[in-house]
């Protein structure tokens, strides 16, 4: 189970008030997410993650911005 979570980048430590958007974890092998984001003057964090800890696996990572 693999998921995406978006959050605001601060200058403290990030907590689940600076989430902008929770994973919806599905059990598949590949996810794509799709953002409209608005300005933010700190930038934001994209955390992919699976939803249980110590599960590994490759994955890639592709950003586009326009």
């Amino acid at each position: 189970m693999i998921g995406i979570y978006l959050l605001l980048k601060t200058d403290t430590k990030m907590g689940l008030q600076d989430m902008v958007r929770e994973p919806s974890f599905m059990p598949v092998m590949s996810i794509s997410e799709e953002y409209d984001l608005k300005p933010y003057k700190n930038g934001y964090f994209i955390m992919p993650t699976t939803y249980q800890s110590k599960i590994n696996g490759n994955f890639i990572l592709s950003v586009t911005a326009s």
